[in-house]
């Protein structure tokens, strides 16, 4: 195989965990260790993601499944059983790292560091804004909430 599978399928799932809209066909990087070993995909620029477009706008909703032309191609050919393995990995993994309560605790940390900096008063008057963090952090709890039930149907039906 040309390419790192597993590594793609890793890249499918995180592009559409986080709903990635600018990373589907840009902001990433291709790479090979050697001429011999299989292309793995590496992310880049994540500044849209978790229901947050890269300008700061709020995405429609949580129930759309990002794809590329390669994608679509891997799920049309289905090689060496593509869609059960990715099937597969999204539920091993949901079971571990991406289950819900360990996803919230990882936006809940770094919100904790963000409130109790206080860099929001300095942002806020700075930019004469009036983010509210309590409410953004809301907003994205229950993205990701929904999100990854939608997912977790997403890849059922597969």
């Amino acid at each position: 195989f040309l390419m790192n599978i597993d590594n793609f399928i890793d890249y499918y799932i995180l592009l559409n965990l986080l709903s990635l809209h600018d990373n589907v066909g840009k902001n990433t990087f291709l790479g090979s260790q050697s001429e011999d070993d299989p292309i793995f995909i590496i992310p880049w620029d994540l500044e849209g993601a978790v229901g947050i477009m890269w300008n700061g706008d709020n995405t429609v909703g949580y129930t759309d499944i990002l794809s590329n032309n390669l994608y679509n191609r891997l799920f049309e050919l289905n090689p060496n059983n593509f869609k059960n393995k990715l099937k597969e990995r999204w539920f091993e993994l949901r079971n571990e790292v991406l289950e819900t309560n360990n996803l919230i605790n990882i936006f809940e940390i770094n919100f904790n560091q963000i409130i109790n900096s206080n860099i929001m008063y300095i942002e806020n008057t700075k930019w004469n804004k009036n983010i509210n963090l309590l409410h953004e952090k809301e907003n994205i709890n229950n993205w990701i909430i929904n999100r990854v039930l939608y997912l977790d149907e997403f890849f059922t039906n597969l």
